[in-house]
């Protein structure tokens, strides 16, 4: 009609205020919409605990996803937790104060002939990254006979490792004390000391222990001898009644290896914080490992 004409005026300006009204409407129900998707999202964030029991290389994907927030992308507030040695961490899953561990098979296949029922869900490693490290003094495997020789604890990789590695070399477990040390430090303080002969150590501890000027007497990351090493570990039951939570927290993870190959600078800073390594040559040699 025309626009001169008083009534099409007022037809016009009803018109106009009725889309205003529209456009107003659709923005409150998109705003609230909005917003309950966000309280949502944020009422679906689960909080969980996992533990670790090393300062190894080993636990850089576990490390990398938490600092990158990538448990946060699925719906996770993952909360690391330091325990020292495979039996302090498994204690702690079976007294449901953690709900995964990242242990070894060892740990979980001792506990479960123990009357347990852990389950692995995802393993991040197939070989041992251990190392037989001696003191200067100990020219031969059979200097160790009868010495005293660090392990981080007595149901770990790392007891596993040394009873292994010991029989590799011609030595009979049963003819040297084992001591646990609750950690690669623990057991590196040890062997400066001179109350430790030798130790199973994993990297990149193993590596600083040759910069030290003490000798690799076995390396199983020479040998390929299947294990399940670094693994992730629950209770059977709650993977029964959480299997949302355990598949969030698998498909982070995933994601967390492919993250600290494609940012090396970023990796390389998350070793440096949770390990306490600043050597550039270390950092270095375990991103590569």
């Amino acid at each position: 009609g025309d626009p001169n004409n008083p009534q099409n005026r007022g037809n016009m300006c009803a018109k106009g205020k009725a889309g205003v009204m529209n456009l107003l409407i659709v923005f409150i129900v998109g705003s609230l919409t909005l917003w309950g998707g966000l309280s949502s999202a944020s009422a679906q964030m689960v909080r969980v605990r996992v533990a670790y029991p090393t300062l190894g290389a080993i636990v850089l994907p576990v490390w990398i996803t938490r600092e990158a927030s990538l448990d946060r992308k699925y719906g996770l507030d993952a909360e690391l937790v330091f325990l020292r040695g495979g039996t302090t961490t498994t204690q702690a899953l079976l007294s449901k104060s953690i709900e995964f561990a990242i242990l070894s098979g060892t740990s979980m296949t001792l506990a479960n002939l123990g009357g347990a029922d852990l389950v692995i869900v995802g393993t991040y490693h197939n070989k041992l990254n251990f190392k037989i490290i001696a003191r200067p003094e100990i020219t031969a495997p059979k200097d160790l006979v009868g010495k005293k020789i660090g392990v981080q604890s007595f149901t770990g990789a790392s007891v596993f490792a040394a009873r292994a590695g010991l029989h590799k070399l011609g030595v009979n477990p049963r003819d040297v004390q084992f001591v646990a040390m609750g950690d690669n430090q623990g057991i590196l303080s040890g062997m400066e000391s001179k109350a430790l002969m030798a130790g199973s150590i994993s990297d990149p501890q193993g590596l600083l222990a040759q910069k030290l000027g003490f000798k690799v007497l076995h390396d199983f990351l020479k040998t390929d001898l299947p294990f399940a090493n670094i693994s992730v570990i629950t209770r059977r039951e709650y993977v029964s009644s959480n299997e949302e939570i355990v598949t969030r927290l698998l498909k982070a993870q995933m994601e967390g290896v492919r993250y600290l190959l494609s940012h090396p600078d970023r990796a390389k800073k998350t070793i440096s914080k949770y390990a306490r390594i600043g050597d550039p040559e270390i950092l270095d040699y375990t991103l590569r490992l």
